[in-house]
Parts: structure tokens; sequence; C-alpha cells
């Protein structure tokens, strides 16, 4: 069996969850000192620098946060808001969303969200030896960038395509032996379609071998005629712009491999009370790898 991260990836859930409870024992020690609020919100609990914090505890002390608050925070306090726990010359990229929000990050951030995203890429069985081509768009958001420098972390052939310009794509498929094809399963469906239009098929002269598809869940009957089209296995891909790269597939087809260095809650939405095993909840995400 390979894996990316071999030492994170076979622990038990018993030290994995000792590991993560270090890690974030060690972050809310820090943030004290660096985020105007977490200052105020972690003094409101009168908790010591020291403390040591387990899961529950975090998960039942410490408030969430969602896009609305962060907007608003970014508003009184631009351009970042109080969240922001760095400072300016630390930066070197950032981020947009719509709000407009603004994701800044670090050179530590993009390693790790880089490594993250080579951690899922090799989980959808992407390898060194592939031509990797990404469609997703590279200007104002992380996406594009992310799948990049992701497929190269990993040695991987990257042909930065980007969104758009769908016989591009078409073009790299045939005379660059493209065998890994990244994007929305959208735009996928319509990279196919063109092809199919144009009398290309793609199962025939091509080399794509994989497809993962992040951003959009596909049903089951684009599910088929992405696999039916391209004659290609497929995978994906989980993240947010705000938090990063959380899980991805991998051949066996049986779920989603959570990264190790993510704290997943699914809560209950009216009352941000965790939900039971295999109940519907809203996803609340902590990266603890800051």
């Amino acid at each position: 069996m390979h894996y990316w991260n071999e030492e994170w990836e076979t622990l038990s859930p018993n030290q994995l969850k000792e590991r993560q409870q270090e890690l974030l024992s060690a972050q809310l020690s820090c943030l004290p000192q660096r985020s105007p609020y977490y200052r105020e919100r972690l003094g409101e609990l009168g908790v010591a620098p020291d403390h040591h914090w387990t899961l529950e505890e975090f998960a039942a002390r410490v408030p969430m946060i969602d896009k609305v608050a962060i907007l608003e925070d970014q508003k009184l306090s631009p351009p970042y808001g109080s969240l922001f726990a760095a400072t300016p010359s630390d930066l070197v990229r950032v981020y947009t969303q719509p709000g407009p929000e603004f994701i800044p990050w670090t050179e530590a951030d993009m390693a790790a969200m880089v490594d993250a995203w080579a951690y899922a890429l090799f989980t959808c069985g992407v390898r060194s030896d592939d031509v990797v081509d990404q469609t997703l768009q590279f200007n104002w958001v992380m996406g594009g960038t992310m799948y990049d420098d992701g497929a190269r972390r990993l040695g991987a052939a990257a042909v930065p395509g980007g969104a758009g310009m769908k016989q591009m794509h078409i073009d790299a498929l045939q005379r660059l032996k493209v065998s890994v094809l990244i994007g929305f399963p959208t735009f996928l469906y319509d990279i196919a379609r063109t092809a199919q239009e144009a009398g290309i098929d793609l199962t025939d002269g091509c080399a794509v071998r994989l497809l993962v598809m992040s951003g959009e869940m596909p049903s089951p009957s684009m599910r088929d005629e992405l696999h039916d089209l391209f004659g290609a296995e497929l995978r994906e891909v989980y993240g947010t712009s705000e938090i990063g790269l959380v899980a991805a597939t991998c051949g066996e087809g049986e779920g989603m491999h959570v990264n190790p260095g993510m704290l997943v809650e699914v809560v209950d939405p009216a009352t941000d009370q965790p939900v039971a095993d295999g109940q519907p909840g809203e996803i609340v995400l902590t990266d603890l790898r800051g």
C-alpha cells in the first residue's frame, strides 16, 4: 500500500485524536497573541494559555464562525478583519471570494495547502508519471493554483489549462496524452460533448485514465455518462475556499478520506449540537495545520 504521509495516514483513531488535540492546544495557545478576535473570544472563556484542550471541550466551548460573520468582521476591520493572525508583510498571496471576502495566505499557509492538495490528488490515484490538465479558474480564487501546484508537488507534469477554452483542452487531451483531467463535472461533461460533436472519440486515441471532480456533486447519471464518454475512472475532492482541502476519494469507492490535519464536526444547524453518527447535519471544519 502507498501513502502520501505514512506517519499520519497509519495512525490509529486514538493516536490521531491525541495528535489532533496536541495541534489544537498549540494553535489555541498562540491565537490570543496573534488574533484580536480570538483574544477576545478565548478571553471570555477564562482559559489559561497553556490549557490542554480536548476535541470535545473545543467543540462544546469555542464558538463557531461562518462566512457571514467573516464578511462582517472584514467590513468592521478592513481589509482582513480581526481574525487575521499574521502581519501584512508575512503575506505572499491574497485570494478573494464573493462578498467580497479576502483570504490572506502566508508562505507557510501556501506550503501546507499545496501539500494538502498533493495528498488529495495522491489519494485519488494521481502519480508522478501522470500528465495532469486542470480546468479550474486561476485568477482571484484558489482552485486552479492549488490543483496545479499540488500536481507538481507530487511530481506529475502539470498543464495549467484553466477555465474555458474547451477546444484547447480537447487538443491537449489528444496531443499531450493527458492522463488526468481535473474540473467541475459539468465542465468535464461539456468538454466530452464538444469532442463528441466534432467526431472525436475520447475513449480511442486519448490517454485519460482518471477524472478528478471538484466544486459540484455530480448526479449518478452524470457520473455514468462521464465514465462512458472518457472511458476513465472518477474521483472526487472536497474543499472550501476559506479552509482548503478537506477530503478526497480513493479507488475503493467507499467514501472520502478526510485529511488527518482537519477536524470535522457534523452539527444540527438549529442547535449547533453534534448529531448522531449517520444523521444529516451541517459540516463544521477546523484546520489544525496552522
